[in-house]
């Protein structure tokens, strides 16, 4: 079963991320690589994105996802904000 809450609460925090950027939500998904219609889904937390979107998503609002995750409260933010981010692979 999906927690709705995180996906509203995901949504809202990238919101306010974007709008703090001046950006609209063409710019947003351009930026990302997605369609407006996906972020709209996301800001309305109608989307269950994966990791990798969430990270494309930081990425064009110049942010990171602990970042972005900080932003929703309670234990979800604490979690991804103490996290420190991924971890970089060594060759």
């Amino acid at each position: 079963m999906i927690n709705s809450d995180i996906l509203v609460k995901f949504g809202a925090a990238v919101k306010v991320s974007r709008t703090q950027l001046g950006l609209s939500q063409q710019e947003l998904a351009t930026r990302a690589g997605l369609q407006r219609s996906y972020v709209s889904d996301v800001e309305r937390g109608a989307r269950n994105i994966s990791l990798l979107t969430t990270q494309r998503l930081a990425r064009a609002l110049n942010s990171s996802v602990p970042a972005l995750c900080s932003k929703l409260g309670g234990q979800a933010g604490t979690i991804a904000a103490k996290s420190g981010g991924p971890r970089q692979r060594v060759a």
